[in-house]
Order: structure tokens, then C-alpha cells, then sequence
């Protein structure tokens, strides 16, 4: 049954515990339960690959813009137009 699962992993590795429980009944005819399935899926270190939490965190290498009129005072028109093509440049 280990082999069995394996196999079913390396095909699909989205599977969890209930998905890999099903996919060996209807691929093997093998009927086993779902904890079983679940304690030899960790006998083989294998586990569903899903997203994660965290994954949205900001990259180290790509700093996030920060307001840049943070601390400008704005007292006449047009002075952010005229800020804004000044620190482009």
C-alpha cells in the first residue's frame, strides 16, 4: 500500500489524506481507512502541496514605495505637479 500511495502521489501531489483515501479505492480497490491513509502518508514524509499562509509578504530585494509626499507641506497650486516631475528626473 506504501508503493500505492506513492505512485498517487508522484501522479497528483494536491492530494490530501481524504483525496488519496478515494484515489486508492477507485485506482487500487484497496479499502483502508482514512487515518490509515493518513498515518502512512506521514510514515512517508508526504503531505498535500497547497498555498500557505504568508505568501503575500513583501520581497527583500523589491523595497515597497512609500507615500512620497509624507512630511510636504502643500501651500500652493500646482506645487505637487512640480514636485512629482522634479524627482522623476
Amino acid at each position: 500500500m506504501l508503493n500505492d500511495i506513492d505512485s498517487l502521489y508522484t501522479e497528483d501531489p494536491t492530494r490530501g489524506q481524504r483525496r488519496m483515501w478515494t484515489a486508492l479505492y477507485k485506482h487500487y480497490g484497496e479499502k483502508a481507512g482514512r487515518k490509515l491513509v493518513k498515518h502512512l502518508m506521514g510514515k512517508l514524509g508526504i503531505h498535500a502541496i497547497y498555498p500557505r499562509k504568508n505568501l503575500s509578504l513583501l520581497d527583500k530585494q523589491n523595497p515597497k514605495n512609500h507615500y512620497f509626499l509624507h512630511g510636504v507641506e502643500i501651500n500652493r497650486v500646482n506645487q505637487v505637479g512640480a514636485w512629482i516631475s522634479r524627482k522623476s528626473v
